[in-house]
């Protein structure tokens, strides 16, 4: 049992930083009850409503197809960051459940290998997703605010509507700068909370798979255990299939509809920031920080992608492993536990976007394919 636990592995442990940031987003952060009422009516009114709507008043009052374009980019993501954090809001306490299931497949871990391999893969692959989500989302909003800084002239950050003259004295200017720069970078922390957790969530869920496959493909080798003992192990390993089957089911019943609402945004909006790049931009910190914007829309919607691709793998790989295991040597019970396994494992496993997206690597390249092509509709028309 020692042995056991010295090398138990902690995939809680990367959900530790996405709790702090709901709690400071409102969920459930406070012990009072009315404190959480009015931070979140705050944050709520604040931000998640009037941010975007100030955006999108702006928007209706620019005058040319450079100033459109400038603030359409930002305002679609702020208008789908919000829509995603309600959804997330809803299904937030899965998450719990969640975690339970990860603890109790972290407990089955059972040798040096497993452990190595799960510290030093999945587990570290998750910490590089969310470190990379960081890293590009505040680079871009670092990027904005110092285009504002290095201007000569005194503006916004971004066009928006305001109902009082906000260029009428200094004060004002600069409060109403700070809001916009609170604003977003609130609505970019939304935005980390909203996509990253399913990148990571996915990573971790095919690491624990591959932990699987390994165990099951051990069963029959040992020859110090009986064959009672390597029964055991089997149904050991079909419990925690039905573990990863039913954390699985939770995962994409909690990201659904968020993968679903950043499916169908991540082509319009990559396209509209490309749009702006390629015909409006004049100086070096605009290039910069579109570059930034673009690089940061493509971060997000990758990693789910790519892992949901490779937890799709994993769990296919699965009846493979079954079949390393030395089941010709065991008994006729072990033979016949062994073929219900392998049929349960036989059927795909595909998370989708609200029942509708496949979320594998193909259709990333979908969207990044949506965006020429309406880059090419939007070019042909100017």
């Amino acid at each position: 049992m020692a042995f056991e636990n010295f090398y138990q592995t902690n995939s809680v442990e990367n959900f530790k930083m996405f709790w702090f940031l709901w709690r400071l987003l409102g969920f459930r952060g406070f012990q009072n009850k009315y404190a959480n009422i009015v931070h979140n009516l705050v944050l709520h009114v604040a931000i998640s409503f009037w941010y975007p709507m100030h955006l999108t008043l702006g928007l209706l009052s620019l005058p040319n197809q450079g100033e459109i374009f400038k603030n359409l980019s930002i305002t679609i993501t702020c208008i789908v960051c919000s829509m995603k954090q309600l959804f997330l809001r809803w299904k937030i306490r899965q998450m719990h459940d969640i975690e339970m299931l990860f603890l109790e497949l972290d407990a089955s871990v059972e040798s040096r290998q497993e452990y190595h391999f799960f510290t030093n893969g999945p587990r570290k692959h998750a910490q590089w997703i969310t470190k990379l989500y960081c890293t590009c989302y505040m680079g871009a909003n670092v990027a904005a605010i110092t285009m504002v800084m290095l201007d000569s002239q005194r503006r916004l950050m971004y066009p928006a509507w305001f109902p009082f003259d906000w260029s009428s004295s200094s004060q004002v200017y600069w409060a109403v700068l700070m809001y916009q720069f609170m604003g977003v970078t609130t609505q970019i922390v939304q935005n980390l909370v909203n996509d990253a957790p399913a990148g990571v969530l996915l990573c971790l869920i095919s690491g624990h798979v591959r932990l699987l496959g390994m165990r099951v493909s051990r069963i029959g080798h040992d020859s110090k255990k009986t064959e009672n003992e390597n029964l055991a192990d089997l149904g050991k390993c079909v419990e925690d299939h039905k573990r990863l089957i039913k954390l699985f089911k939770l995962v994409e019943d909690t990201q659904s509809y968020v993968q679903l609402i950043l499916y169908i945004s991540g082509g319009l909006n990559i396209c509209v920031a490309v749009v702006y790049l390629i015909f409006f931009v004049e100086s070096l910190t605009a290039y910069l920080y579109y570059s930034a914007f673009i690089l940061a829309i493509t971060i997000e919607i990758y990693p789910s992608y790519y892992y949901g691709s490779s937890c799709q793998q994993e769990f296919n790989d699965l009846s493979y492993a079954i079949f390393c295991s030395n089941w010709l040597e065991q008994p006729k019970r072990f033979h016949k536990n062994m073929r219900i396994f392998v049929e349960s494992t036989l059927p795909k496993v595909t998370m989708t976007a609200g029942g509708i997206v496949r979320m594998q690597i193909e259709n990333f390249f979908a969207i990044c394919k949506m965006a020429y092509s309406l880059f090419t509709l939007i070019r042909s028309i100017k």
